[in-house]
Formats: C-alpha cells, sequence, structure tokens
C-alpha cells in the first residue's frame, strides 16, 4: 500500500535504530521491499537493475541476504525527487552523488496483502550508474554474448556499476527456487552474469584474507549454475581474480577431484 505522506527524512541517531531494526530480514521482507521499488521505478519509467546478492537469490541462489541492491539510470537530483513522496520510504539527511542508502517500511500497515507479516524496515543501497572514469571494453554482452575488449583490469563505472545499465542489464524469471520472489511469472531487471560474476571476483579477491564467505558462496553458485557462459566470457575477466577464487574452492573441496577440476576448466585455468 502506498503512502500519500512524505519520506521520513532520517539523521545519525535515526539511522542507528533502522539499521538495528532491518536487521536479519525474512525472504519475505526483501521481495516486498523489491517489489516496492519495482513498482515506484516503473511507475516513473527509471531503468534500474537489481544487484549483489538480491540478484544472486533471484537466480536461484540459497544464501541469505540482508538487504536490496538496485542500480538506477539517473542523477542523484532525480532520484531524490522519485523518492522523497513516498511516505514508506526513510531517506538519508545526507549522502553522496553516486549512491544512497535508504530503508523501506514491509509488511503490517504498509503491505495490506501481507499484513500477517510483521512491520520491518529494510535496508536498501541505490547506486547512481555514473559516467566511467577509464572503460576498456564496450558492446552489449548479456544474452547476445558479444563480449568485452580482453582486459585484464576494468575501471568501471560508479562502485563498478556498468556506465550504460542498459547494456549490462538482462531479464530474468525468478526461478522456481525462489519461492517468494518478485510478482508470480513477473521478468525482473538484473545485472548480467558477465557484470555479476567479475564484480565479486573482484569483491573476493581483494578480501581473500579477511575469512568472508559470501562472495565466495556467490561464486560457487554462479559458476556451477551458468558454467557455458562463464566459460564463454573467462578471457574477459581478470585471471588473477580467477585463479584467486579456484585456489580458494580446491583448498575448501579437497576431496571432490573432478568438481574441482570442473571449476578449473569453466574458469578457463586449465590450459
Amino acid at each position: 500500500m502506498e503512502g500519500s505522506g512524505a519520506a521520513e527524512v532520517y539523521d545519525t541517531y535515526r539511522f542507528s535504530e533502522l539499521y538495528q531494526a532491518s536487521r536479519r530480514p525474512s525472504p519475505e521482507h526483501l521481495r516486498l521491499a523489491a517489489d516496492f521499488l519495482f513498482s515506484l521505478f516503473d511507475r516513473h519509467t527509471l531503468l534500474f537493475a537489481f544487484l549483489g546478492g538480491w540478484a544472486v537469490y533471484l537466480r536461484g541462489g540459497t544464501r541469505r541476504t540482508e538487504d536490496v541492491d538496485v542500480s538506477v539510470d539517473a542523477s542523484m537530483e532525480e532520484l531524490t525527487a522519485i523518492l522523497m513522496p513516498e511516505e514508506r520510504l526513510c531517506v538519508p539527511q545526507t549522502h553522496g552523488s553516486t549512491c544512497i542508502q535508504i530503508f523501506v517500511h514491509t509488511g503490517g500497515r504498509w503491505d495490506d496483502v501481507s499484513s500477517t507479516i510483521p512491520e520491518l524496515p529494510v535496508s536498501v543501497d541505490i547506486i547512481i550508474c555514473g559516467k566511467p572514469h577509464l572503460i576498456l571494453y564496450s558492446g552489449n554482452m548479456c544474452c547476445q554474448m558479444q563480449p568485452p575488449r580482453k582486459a585484464d583490469n576494468v575501471h568501471e563505472g560508479n562502485l563498478g556499476i556498468p556506465p550504460n545499465l542498459s547494456e549490462a542489464t538482462e531479464m530474468i524469471t525468478p526461478t522456481l527456487s525462489v519461492d517468494v520472489g518478485l510478482r508470480t511469472g513477473q521478468a525482473v531487471p538484473v545485472l548480467n552474469i558477465y557484470h555479476q560474476f567479475s564484480t565479486k571476483l573482484h569483491v573476493h579477491f581483494e578480501r581473500r584474507n579477511n575469512n568472508l564467505t559470501d562472495d565466495y558462496v556467490d561464486l560457487v553458485f554462479l559458476a556451477e549454475r551458468y558454467p557455458t557462459e562463464i566459460y564463454a566470457l573467462h578471457p574477459y575477466m581478470n585471471r588473477d581474480h580467477r585463479e584467486a577464487f579456484w585456489q580458494h574452492f580446491a583448498i575448501r573441496h579437497p576431496d571432490e577431484y573432478a568438481r574441482v577440476n570442473r571449476m578449473e576448466m569453466i574458469l578457463g585455468l586449465d590450459t
């Protein structure tokens, strides 16, 4: 249910309250928040794509995520103009020009059809797809599989989001395993498999000594769910990043020789 008021503007103290309340959301809460954003951006004909852990979940991943990440093709001024009239949103008092963290009220009085779900604010990171600092690739390599120019170091737009969101987005229908995906049978825009996988490879590489496993779990799922696509795109992904992930995988699966060898092949490291 959409409100008719205005968004709450939160300060540092209120952020702490909202953040604590938003921890450990159920998949239902995440779905309600994503569904609201889908409707909001669609109403304003704003190009957007889900990314991060939520996009992996929509593809059938089982790892729990605690927020929704989405990129939009708009300036921060255009985005905030869309957000501010929405009563169920909490928007920060101050924010940068490339990323904004908002909270979406879900459940209870905010969602008539889900009134049995308790109210909970869901954290949402919205990233502006901006102009790149340096682009070393071109072309739409989504479904058509037209890959970027080969490069081991790719610097893209804001926070790794491609500057041309339309060329980096694919439409998927959430898998049957996603029992609380967006509207039944509704195709949703997500960051395409190249950008999803290569970005997670980069993050995994940067965090590989911190014992953080979320990106590793997502990489395993994506590689084994999309082996043909990943193999076709491997020349355009950083080899050091691929090797670091494969070594991590081999260490964690010492007795699964066939699986380890298959992962090596998927990543294009067997030659």
